[in-house]
């Protein structure tokens, strides 16, 4: 995915939107795995998450458990960014997104059904992810039944797609607003 200065706004957008769906199915690509920050009012926290699927053009789901801070921070204020890059054709996607979480809904439901099995006790540890444990503990205690009760879907529906391709003829950069109905386009100074 490189970028050419006479790409029109619609190719550009996509392109990205092409590199963004093979990380969805593609486990090596280094979209798979994104910077995800969020902020509790004061300060931002940011942290890697996977990108478990593409719902809609330019919706980002991932998965996490229920009480998780990008979860408290979200019920404050339902805005994230997302910053995706790729180093082998440097190129970065930033997303400013309204996120949505859905808990315990038919489509947590749903998307708790299709988990691979092996993973759910990724959302059913005893204490809440972050929760400070004994230096000689092996392993942090779970939940004797794991059903999906701490599982959560986050929706994030991108309202700013900010596009860089560093490259040694100029790098390139363009900040895409509005929506997935009306894209407005400028091409910004990198």
């Amino acid at each position: 995915m490189e970028l050419q200065p006479d790409f029109s706004p619609s190719r550009i957008l996509k392109t990205s939107w092409t590199e963004l769906r093979r990380a969805r199915t593609d486990r090596r690509h280094p979209f798979r795995f994104f910077w995800f920050a969020t902020t509790d009012g004061t300060r931002p926290l940011s942290r890697t998450v996977v990108l478990r699927d593409l719902p809609d053009p330019w919706t980002f789901r991932i998965y996490t458990d229920a009480r998780s801070q990008k979860v408290a921070h979200l019920q404050q204020s339902p805005f994230a960014h997302l910053l995706f890059y790729h180093p082998k054709r440097q190129v970065q996607i930033s997303i400013q997104a309204t996120c949505e979480l859905h808990h315990g809904d038919a489509l947590a439901r749903e998307a708790w059904e299709r988990v691979n099995p092996h993973t759910h006790s990724d959302y059913h540890s005893v204490e809440a992810p972050g929760t400070p444990m004994d230096w000689d503990s092996k392993h942090h205690p779970l939940e004797k039944e794991i059903d999906g009760r701490h599982f959560v879907v986050i929706d994030c529906r991108a309202e700013e797609v900010d596009v860089l391709n560093l490259r040694r003829e100029g790098h390139l950069r363009y900040r895409f607003s509005g929506s997935l109905k009306q894209w407005d386009v400028q091409r910004v100074v990198p």
